[in-house]
């Protein structure tokens, strides 16, 4: 059972960690390089893409942290303090991706050609944020197994 625990909470941690790194990467340089001469069509699609993740999102989240407390419970409790620090990370993660989904999306909807380049390097550096807290929070948790 223990061991069913570690392989679903380290596929969640690194299915997140790949998706955001992928889309940092990889779908942002892109689609920024595809639509530059079409900023209509850039925020469109890009809405389309995020209007698909919030609640993929908040899933994977629910599930990361159900399967992380109870590994944490059928280990024993112990090394708390690496725990608690996980935790936190993921914490800090899951609540970006809260504040992306409920308020920079809905203000991006809406916001005029002007806007979009400041809102663009916000959702970037909130990515690049929810990134390196993921990435800190699998690297934990291998610590953890080995």
């Amino acid at each position: 059972m223990t061991t069913a625990l570690y392989v679903a909470h380290g596929l969640l941690g690194a299915i997140w960690l790949g998706a955001m790194a992928y889309s940092l990467t990889v779908v942002q340089p892109k689609v920024g390089r595809y639509f530059a001469a079409y900023d209509d069509g850039q925020e469109a699609f890009l809405a389309l893409i995020a209007s698909a993740t919030g609640g993929r999102s908040s899933g994977l989240v629910v599930t990361l942290a159900g399967t992380g407390l109870a590994l944490w419970w059928a280990t024993g409790w112990h090394d708390v303090a690496v725990h608690v620090v996980k935790a936190i990370a993921l914490l800090g993660a899951a609540a970006i991706v809260w504040y992306v989904s409920w308020r920079h999306w809905p203000r991006r909807v809406f916001a005029v050609g002007s806007e979009r380049p400041t809102l663009r390097r916000q959702l970037r550096l909130l990515a690049a944020t929810i990134t390196g807290l993921v990435g800190v929070a699998f690297v934990l948790g291998l610590a953890l197994v080995g």
